[in-house]
C-alpha cells in the first residue's frame, strides 16, 4: 500500500521541523580542540566568544604550527565573536587571543569592532592579523580595512604592531577624485574604536587591566 500524498507531506514537515530544532554541533578548530556551542556563544579552551548563530573556521599552516581563526556570528548573521588558536605540532594548543566582535559605540557611523583577518600575499607566507574596523573608515570598493593592526608570530604566539592590512588595501584601491562636503573634527580615539581595541583578551593580559578600561563594563 502506497502512502498518500498527505501522509508524505506530513512526514516531510515533521522531518524539517526536527532538523530545524537540532542544536548546533561542535566545530573542529585545531590540535583536537573543538568550539562547543553554548547559550552564551562558542566555548573552547575555557573561554566563550559571543555568537548565537553559526561559526566558521579558517586554518593556516605556518611551518610546524597550525593557526585556527574562529568567527562566530549572531542569529541575524552579524559579527559577534572571534578567537585565534595556536596549535604547534607535538605541543598543546593555546589560545592566542579572543574578543567580542560586535559593533561598539553609541553613534551609528562612528562605531568600531574587533576583528581578525588572514592575509595571503602573492609572495611569502600568510599572516594572521588582529585589529579593529571602523564604520567611519572605508576604502573604495574594498570595505573597511583593519586599523591598529597587530600580526601574530606563529612561533611564539605573540602579537606585534603591523601596517600590512591597511597598506595592502590602499595599494589595491583605485585613485578617485573626491570632494569634501562636510568637515569633521579629527578624533584620535573615538569611544567605539577605543572600546573595540580594549575588547581584545589574551593570556598575557591581566584581569586588572581589563577592569580599569574605560569600556570595562558593558
Amino acid at each position: 500500500m502506497r502512502p498518500s500524498r498527505a501522509s508524505l507531506a506530513l512526514a516531510a514537515l515533521a522531518w524539517c521541523g526536527a532538523a530545524a530544532g537540532q542544536a548546533r554541533g561542535p566545530v573542529a578548530l585545531c590540535g583536537g580542540v573543538s568550539a562547543t556551542p553554548t547559550r552564551e556563544g562558542w566555548s573552547a579552551l575555557g573561554v566563550t566568544v559571543p555568537g548565537d548563530g553559526e561559526a566558521s573556521v579558517e586554518r593556516v599552516e605556518l611551518g610546524a604550527v597550525t593557526i585556527a581563526v574562529l568567527h562566530a556570528s549572531s542569529a541575524e548573521g552579524a559579527p559577534a565573536g572571534v578567537a585565534v588558536l595556536r596549535c604547534p605540532r607535538g605541543g598543546a594548543p593555546t589560545l592566542a587571543a579572543h574578543a567580542d566582535a560586535r559593533w561598539r559605540g553609541e553613534d551609528v557611523g562612528d562605531r568600531a569592532r574587533a576583528d581578525v583577518e588572514v592575509v595571503r600575499p602573492a609572495r611569502g607566507a600568510p599572516v594572521v592579523l588582529r585589529g579593529q574596523r571602523r564604520e567611519s573608515l572605508s576604502v573604495c570598493g574594498l570595505g573597511s580595512p583593519l586599523t591598529e593592526v597587530a600580526a601574530l608570530d606563529p612561533s611564539t604566539g605573540r602579537w606585534s604592531p603591523s601596517s600590512l592590512d591597511l597598506a595592502a588595501s590602499l595599494g589595491a584601491a583605485r585613485p578617485v577624485v573626491a570632494t569634501v562636503v562636510r568637515a569633521r573634527p579629527s578624533v584620535i580615539a573615538p569611544t567605539g574604536a577605543r572600546c573595540a581595541r580594549d575588547a581584545w583578551s589574551s593570556p598575557r593580559r591581566s584581569a586588572s587591566s581589563r577592569e580599569t578600561s574605560p569600556c570595562g563594563r558593558r
